[in-house]
This record gives C-alpha cells, structure tokens and sequence, in this order.
C-alpha cells in the first residue's frame, strides 16, 4: 500500500465530502421558443423559455461533465410534446385574456365555460401556429460561474413504453476550461448492501426556496444514506437502490462512497401512482460507475481522478484535518488562486485563518 492510498483509508466522511463537493455542478437544459401565431388581429411574435435543472459531476478536469441524459434530452434533443406546450401556451397567453374580455368572462369566476372557450381557440389558432426552439446547455460551477456545454456523447433515458429502446440515461458534456475539480470512479461491483451512501447534487426545492439566498442555487447538498438492494430497470440493466433522500434536479449527481469516490449516478426516484404523485424516498436508484466506465470507454478521457486543483485541496484539507492551521491557510490561498470564489474553499480558509488568529493569541 502506497503512503497515499493509507491517507485514502484514514480521511473521515467530513473531509472526503468537502473533497468531492467542488466538482459537483449544477446543469440546466433551457430551450427558447419563438412563438408566431394569429389571434385575429394579424401576426405576432411570443417568447418564452422552458428551463430544467439536474446535477452533474467533472469527471475530467479537461472540462469534461457526466450527467443524466434526460437532464438534458429537452435541448439535446427537444421532444414533441415541448413544442406543443410552448405552442399551446402562447396561444392561451396571448389570445386568451382578450378574447374572455370580449365575451365579458373575469378569468377564474366561470371555469366550466372559460375551459370551453380555450379549448375552442387552440382548435382555430394552432394550426396556423409555428414555433421556433432555440435550446441550450449550460454548467454552472459553484463559483457562480455558468458555462455553455456541448454534449459529446448521449444515451436516451429508461423508459417503460413498448416498442421503445432504453438507454443508459448518462450524458457526457464538454464545456471550456482546465484544471476543474473531479471525481474519481469506485468500483461498483464490490458495493454490499449497508454500504454508506452520500448523494451531491441540487434538489429543485433548493434553488426555489424562498428561504435561502443565492449561494444555495450554486453550492451542492449532501443527502446520507446506504446501499438498500440491487435491482435491473426495464431493460435489465443493473442498479444500485439506495434509501438517501433524493428529489426533481438530484438527477445526474454523484452517489460517493465515505473516501468520496463515485458509486454511481442518481438517475430516478420512485413516485406514487395517480396524476400527481409524490416521492418515494427510501426508493432512489443509482447507474453503477462500472457502467459509466462503459459509457466511456471508446473516448480519450483521463478518470484516475486526478487535477491540478484536485492536488492542492486534497493537501489542504489533510493539513487542516490534521490541525496544521498554517500550512493549511497556505494551500487554500494556492487553490483559490487555481479555481476562484468556490464557496467550500473560501469557507474553509476563513475558518483555518481564525484558528491561526487564535493560537497566535494563547
């Protein structure tokens, strides 16, 4: 055993997640639409934006990102049913309002009749409707930074129609930049269940919250749990089931293990039957990182977890975990030198500052 791989073994859970959180990144599908269409009165033109969130994960300090593909399917490849919601919606926006104020109809005191009225107006105006999409990803680091990413290499999602192929649901993106922050792969194959569990990512519910400030749109959760059963999807494809909490925008983020390497992908939650269902937790299921290395395996990326910024953080938490306040102050400053603004760092800098302030004053 190497004197590296006996510092791996001796980190606690604390400091093996502060080193796996920077590479976690939020990931945003957003799909512009351009909406021409004639309520009566001749053409005009309505914009609107469709906007989903899931999470991802540097899985190459090159700037490469693994992800879920049905995070962003909706800009990779913009389905039927987008195109007619962003149609539909414009129509019922723009034509609408007015036509119920002509008929002298308050919206929201008649619903029977309004519902009848939208429904005839979508017959007559959507058929003359055209809609423009412009979709586009984007990766936001925890800076704050977002970045326009470009998808390498997609496979579609796990679906139970028939007729229809499954996929592996993983998406690997490309955005600019060197020396990011990564994650290594674990061996899936060797997980039991009782394994502990750590799922990072950014639940929908998060970046919403009217609660919380901005930092909670940028900065990942960490939700705790173990390895609870193996299963196979509907194309028989080997899953990890995990009781971690996990929610909408989880999707795509990395399930660590407590030396903070990858045990798989969060690729879905289970949900209640009816219209509108809610969350199963205890029920989530993992991709093994035995299948994103398949994924991966006919490209040229490097997965020995290994970065520039990866060096210098991982020696600054050892130093700090090993109360070496001043050495670790030192190496903080050279990874936020690296990688600017990241939340994790900076808070950890001001904490190792304020304990050399204090052993300076004892």
């Amino acid at each position: 055993m190497t004197p590296a791989d006996a510092a791996a073994q001796l980190i606690t859970v604390p400091e093996a997640l502060l080193r796996a959180k920077p590479a976690v990144v939020l990931v945003i599908a957003e799909v512009a639409a351009e909406v021409t269409l004639d309520c009566g009165t001749g053409p005009i033109t309505v914009k609107s934006v469709f906007r989903e969130t899931g999470t991802g994960w540097f899985v190459d300090e090159r700037g490469w990102v693994i992800t879920n593909g049905h995070v962003v399917q909706p800009a990779h490849t913009p389905p039927r049913w987008l195109v007619n919601q962003q149609a539909q919606r414009a129509v019922t926006t723009a034509c609408l309002p007015k036509l119920l104020e002509r008929q002298g109809i308050t919206p929201g005191d008649r619903p029977d009749v309004e519902d009848a009225i939208q429904r005839k107006l979508l017959d007559q105006v959507l058929g003359t409707t055209k809609v423009k999409l412009i979709p586009q990803i984007f990766v936001g680091v925890s800076s704050g930074v977002r970045l326009k990413a470009e998808v390498k290499k997609y496979t579609a999602p796990v679906v139970a129609e028939p007729g229809t192929i499954s996929g592996r649901d993983l998406a690997l993106l490309k955005v600019a930049g060197e020396a990011f922050p990564v994650l290594s792969l674990a061996d899936s194959k060797t997980v039991q269940i009782g394994d502990p569990i750590h799922i990072l990512g950014f639940p929908g519910v998060v970046l919403a919250h009217e609660l919380l400030n901005k930092s909670a749109s940028v900065e990942a959760s960490v939700n705790n749990g173990a390895v609870s059963g193996f299963k196979e999807d509907v194309a028989d494809q080997p899953m990890i089931q995990t009781d971690a909490p996990a929610t909408w925008g989880n999707s795509g983020g990395p399930a660590v293990n407590s030396k903070g390497a990858v045990l798989g992908v969060l690729t879905f939650v289970s949900i209640t039957p009816g219209a509108e269902g809610s969350i199963v937790q205890g029920f989530n299921f993992v991709i093994p990182s035995h299948a994103v290395r398949d994924f991966l395996k006919d490209t040229d990326l490097r997965l020995d977890g290994k970065s520039r910024f990866n060096t210098v953080w991982f020696e600054a938490l050892r130093a700090y975990f090993s109360e070496d306040w001043a050495g670790a102050v030192k190496l903080f400053q050279r990874a936020d030198a690296i990688l600017p603004n990241l939340p994790d760092v900076k808070r950890q800098l001001g904490d190792a500052l304020e304990k050399v302030a204090l052993h300076q004053n004892l």
